[in-house]
């Protein structure tokens, strides 16, 4: 189970299933998903790119997108949050690059 990760009904959505009911489409898996996670990986990304950046928020938000793209390709290696979190970073690191070429 992943830790600390409740649903509205004070019941824990294991990774497993929040994959499943995702990849099903189901809303209420999208809503329970994007609750969960946005603060974290929010937060993620300002400390990456700094407190008062305003790509802090596009990168959180591209994070969800890139994820539920690649979602039929997560293996379970890892938590979910994890692999945001991964995400999240790679993300952030190509906002920095792409500032350095300009």
């Amino acid at each position: 189970m992943a830790p600390g990760v409740e649903s509205p009904g004070d019941r824990v959505l294991e990774d497993r299933e929040l994959v499943k009911k995702l990849l099903a489409k189901d809303d209420t898996a999208y809503r329970y998903f994007y609750e969960t996670y946005q603060s974290k990986i929010y937060k993620a990304s300002v400390y990456l790119l700094g407190y008062q950046d305003p790509d802090a928020e596009d990168v959180a938000q591209e994070v969800f997108l890139a994820a539920l793209k690649q979602l039929p390709q997560f293996e379970f290696r890892s938590s979910l949050y994890h692999w945001l979190y991964r995400i999240c970073m790679y993300l952030c690191y190509e906002r920095i690059r792409k500032r350095r070429r300009l």
